[in-house]
């Protein structure tokens, strides 16, 4: 493509100049004046040059002209291969897309949440509330939690939120659905809960299910847990399931 580019400009610059000489000869010609005692033989031969001229000027029209339209040719042609490919490769990597989210949903069902649990209260929790690293302290518990969970629930969005009131920390958790057993990621994601009890600054724990990131607002599953003070064992206040069949009932 590099090449390409460089030899259209150098195109471009050579149709310039041809331009500019065409011009630049005619407009010598425009500055020569005829002195009034100038010979018939004089007047003819100057007449002549300028139509010789002026005939130059259309063969050099019409070649200029050609040439822009060899360049306008040669352009999109290349932008019809380079679309072509962009979109091959597109279509390569939504297949590919395609059979990670396959490989990861057959993996998240044969992967179960281990009962020692998965070592979260060794953050730094007590550095995201206060100090100059908290945004830092803050970035790295979100990643590797976002880490840890993955060969669970499939790859999260994490997202820490700090109540400077009250000294305590929310957790955001959202991940896109990928077609695995809805029951077993439940039962996860209480495995999850009941891991971060011994966290103690987490004051709510909130988790999202959706078809896509980029329409987080078609949520189909929300779950979110609290408690009132450290220590306690969190309380499911909402399950959207619960929710909607009890909806369904009235």
């Amino acid at each position: 493509m590099l090449w390409f580019l460089l030899i259209s400009c150098l195109f471009i610059l050579a149709l310039a100049a041809i331009l500019s000489y065409r011009t630049f000869v005619q407009h010598q010609l425009d500055q020569i004046k005829v002195p009034q005692n100038a010979t018939a033989k004089f007047k003819k031969k100057l007449s002549y040059i300028k139509k010789r001229e002026t005939s130059k000027h259309v063969m050099y029209i019409i070649i200029w002209g050609m040439g822009v339209l060899i360049f306008l040719l040669l352009m999109t042609i290349t932008f019809f291969v380079t679309e072509t490919n962009r979109t091959n490769e597109v279509d390569s990597l939504k297949t590919e897309v395609q059979n990670l989210k396959k490989e990861q949903k057959y993996l998240i069902e044969k992967t179960d949440y281990p009962i020692q649990g998965l070592g979260f209260a060794d953050a730094n929790w007590e550095g995201v509330l206060s100090g100059k690293d908290s945004k830092k302290i803050k970035e790295t518990i979100e990643k590797t939690i976002a880490e840890k969970l993955t060969p669970y629930i499939g790859l999260p969005t994490i997202l820490l939120f700090v109540d400077s009131p009250t000294q305590s920390v929310s957790i955001s958790i959202t991940v896109e659905e990928t077609g695995e057993n809805h029951e077993r990621l439940k039962k996860t994601i209480e495995a999850f809960v009941k891991d971060l009890g011994t966290v103690k600054v987490i004051s709510q724990i909130q988790f999202e299910l959706v078809k896509s990131k980029q329409k987080q607002a078609d949520a189909l599953y929300t779950a979110i847990y609290i408690r009132e003070k450290p220590g306690e064992a969190f309380t499911q206040v909402l399950d959207s399931d619960n929710k909607t069949k009890d909806n369904e009932k009235k």
